[in-house]
């Protein structure tokens, strides 16, 4: 005789390991079309064939899309931009792209439960997007190879997958491409901040003198 509550048990093991097995399936796929993706964008880079389409991007819906689109977050992910970002002229998706690269290298090299921080500041030099991370850093002498295509640097962990190493040469390509510039800076044992200076700022529209003149002569 057939046992009802052995059954649902069953059954209900069953789906969850097909709920597993399908979340592993979609994992892999992600990963598969993002080396894709990359091998094409450092094809056309090699090329000089990568393409960015330039115009006015508001930084603060990007680092939303980044954010919201961050899957198992077992990290602390804390945004820090001036309350009063100015628009830039940029390729929102490529710069998209950008950022999303630079926040999922910084939760593959750092401790879970830990820090990471996307931070904005208007500079002299134009907006300097930033990412910081509490990793353990990157040795002084491999930084100067750091945006090499097919390079990582070795941190003695073979338990996760840390790509092919295109993730990094492809965000230097990509910001330079949008007239930009990308920067970093490591101590080990404290951290890693990648900062993309994009220089091509919209200036804030200028009150009209007549209106200012007004204003000016209402005041007591």
């Amino acid at each position: 005789m057939k046992n009802p509550e052995v059954e649902r048990y069953l059954a209900g093991t069953l789906d969850e390991e097909r709920a597993r097995l399908l979340e592993r399936i979609e994992t892999q796929a992600r990963r598969l079309a993002r080396l894709v993706e990359d091998l094409l964008d450092e094809a056309n880079l090699d090329r000089r064939a990568l393409r960015v389409s330039n115009g006015p991007v508001r930084v603060p819906e990007v680092v939303e899309r980044v954010v919201s689109s961050i899957v198992e977050p077992v990290h602390r992910i804390r945004v820090a931009l001036p309350e009063l970002s100015p628009v830039i002229i940029a390729d929102g998706d490529r710069l998209e792209q950008v950022l999303s690269n630079l926040v999922d290298n910084a939760r593959k090299y750092s401790p879970v439960g830990s820090e990471i921080v996307i931070g904005g500041a208007v500079t002299e030099r134009g907006f300097e997007l930033s990412v910081t991370d509490q990793g353990r850093g990157i040795e002084p002498e491999f930084l100067p190879h750091l945006f090499e295509p097919f390079t990582q640097a070795d941190i003695g962990d073979t338990r996760r997958d840390h790509g092919v190493g295109l993730g990094l040469s492809i965000c230097q390509g990509l910001v330079e491409a949008m007239g930009g510039d990308i920067e970093v800076a490591s101590s080990v044992g404290v951290g890693t901040t990648f900062t993309v200076v994009l220089s091509r700022v919209v200036p804030s529209p200028k009150e009209p003198a007549d209106a200012r003149r007004a204003v000016t002569r209402g005041a007591v």
